[in-house]
């Protein structure tokens, strides 16, 4: 199992490309699940510019789909990211 600070320097590295705010539109999408309206009445910003934001992200961090592919597939093989849900059993 990787230690969290070899895994947070990797992610630091990773975002590296991303400018402040586009790290607080990508923390709000990945962590807390907002949509693009709610992004942009906590930070005060307009829905496009939100839109915006994502292009820019998806366009530093996602530039080569096979590479995130590849890396996704490695992370998961070192037990660092789960791929596959689970079912819910119904309680």
């Amino acid at each position: 199992m990787i230690l969290y600070d070899d895994l947070s320097d990797r992610m630091e590295k990773y975002l590296e490309p991303l400018t402040h705010r586009q790290r607080e539109v990508l923390k709000l999408v990945v962590l807390e699940g907002l949509p693009h309206k709610e992004i942009a009445t906590r930070l005060g910003i307009g829905r496009r510019t939100v839109a915006n934001h994502m292009t820019a992200i998806y366009d530093k961090l996602c530039r080569n789909r096979r590479n995130l592919f590849l890396a996704a597939v490695e992370a998961h093989r070192r037990g660092e990211l789960s791929l596959f849900v689970r079912e819910r059993k119904d309680e």
